[in-house]
C-alpha cells in the first residue's frame, strides 16, 4: 500500500489484488479473499478511470498477441514477397496505436480552441512555422499542424533541395527571427550522407560536383565554408 500510495496509484481492493499480482505476493497473503475479508465496502466509482485503464491495456495486450500471432503464420504460410509481408505486419500493429486515438471530441471546446486560434493569428499573415521562403510561406500561412504540404513535380526538378532547403531554415531558426524547430526527415530514396550533403552544400554554396570531382582543395574558400557550414548545421535538431 504504500509503495503503491508512493506512486500515487489508487488503492482499493481491486487495485491492491492486482498489484499483488503483479509482484507474485497474492497467494502469500491468503489470495484475493482474505482481502475481500479485511474490508467492508465495495469499490469505489472514483477509481473508474484507473479500472478503465487497466482494461484498455489487456485489450491492447491481447490484439498485440493475435497481431505476433497472425504475423507468424503468414510468415510460414505466405507465398507473397518478404518486403510486402513486413509492410502488412507493421500496419496490422500501426493501427492498434490508431484505435487509441478515436475519441470524439467536445464541440464547444473545438470551437473555442479555433476561436483562441484565430486570435492568436492576428493580424499576421503566416500564423504556422514559417518555411524561409516569403513566397510559400503567404500562400499556405507557414507550415501548421494538422496540415500536410506535398511538394509535386517532375524528376531533378528540385524537390528534394527545396525540402531540404525549409528543413534547414526551420532547424536553424533563420526565419525571421524565429526560434529553432525540430525537423523530422525521412527519406526512401537517399542515403542520411546525400541528404547532408546537399544541407551543406547549399549552406555553403559549395557546388558537390566540386566535391565529387576531388576539386575541394584542403585550404581553399570552398573548405573553410563547409567547415563553418558543418559547423553551424551540427547544432541543429535535425533527426534523419
Amino acid at each position: 500500500l504504500v509503495d503503491m500510495a508512493t506512486t500515487g496509484r489508487p488503492i482499493d481492493v481491486l487495485t491492491v489484488a492486482s498489484r499483488l499480482k503483479e509482484i507474485g505476493k497474492i497467494d502469500q497473503i491468503g489470495g484475493e479473499h482474505f482481502l475481500y475479508r479485511l474490508i467492508d465496502s465495495t469499490p469505489t466509482t472514483a477509481h473508474a478511470g484507473y479500472y478503465i485503464d487497466v482494461v484498455r491495456q489487456k485489450r491492447m495486450m491481447r490484439s498485440i498477441i493475435e497481431c505476433a500471432r497472425n504475423a507468424e503464420s503468414a510468415c510460414y504460410s505466405s507465398d507473397e514477397d518478404a518486403f510486402a509481408l513486413l509492410g502488412r505486419v507493421e500496419q496490422s500493429f500501426f493501427s492498434i496505436a490508431d484505435r487509441q486515438h478515436g475519441e470524439v471530441a467536445s464541440w464547444p471546446d473545438v470551437v473555442k480552441r479555433v476561436m483562441t486560434q484565430i486570435e492568436t493569428v492576428g493580424d499576421n499573415s503566416s500564423s504556422g512555422i514559417k518555411t524561409g521562403f516569403p513566397d510559400i510561406d503567404h500562400y499556405l500561412g507557414g507550415l501548421r499542424p494538422g496540415n500536410m504540404a506535398v511538394l509535386a513535380a517532375r524528376p531533378s526538378m528540385g524537390k528534394t533541395s527545396l525540402a531540404m532547403n525549409i528543413a534547414e531554415n526551420v532547424a536553424r531558426g533563420h526565419t525571421g527571427g524565429e526560434e529553432a524547430a525540430p525537423v523530422g526527415i525521412f527519406s526512401l530514396e537517399m542515403s542520411q550522407e546525400d541528404l547532408v550533403m546537399r544541407m551543406l552544400c547549399t549552406y555553403a554554396r559549395v557546388s558537390m560536383h566540386q566535391i565529387r570531382d576531388g576539386r575541394l582543395g584542403g585550404r581553399s574558400d570552398r573548405h573553410r565554408s563547409l567547415v563553418q557550414a558543418a559547423d553551424v548545421l551540427r547544432k541543429a535538431p535535425v533527426f534523419l
